[in-house]
């Protein structure tokens, strides 16, 4: 992956736009710390869930990778901001 911007900032993690390498697709790919027991469960949950989910208004998942002491997850890049930026403008 080419990580090209950060795209948010959450509390489980951080969520960059990228390019695959491979097929030059734009994708989000989420960095989440990956080290102590509590992290990893909540991983595994969040990989699991979203492997699953199937939605038209949910990203879709592609792959989730461990680097090092975090677990990367690669989903689908969607334009418009964060979650808590569009609740922020509707509500």
């Amino acid at each position: 992956f080419k990580m090209i911007d950060t795209s948010g900032k959450g509390g489980f993690g951080s969520v960059f736009y990228a390019k695959s390498t491979v097929s030059k697709e734009r994708i989000a790919v989420k960095k989440m710390p990956h080290a102590t027991d509590k992290e990893i469960q909540q991983n595994l949950d969040e990989v699991y869930f979203l492997r699953r989910l199937r939605h038209p208004n949910v990203v879709s998942f592609s792959a989730a990778y461990t680097i090092r002491d975090e677990i990367w997850v690669v989903m689908e890049f969607m334009e418009g901001g964060t979650l808590a930026e569009a609740v922020r403008i509707c509500t």
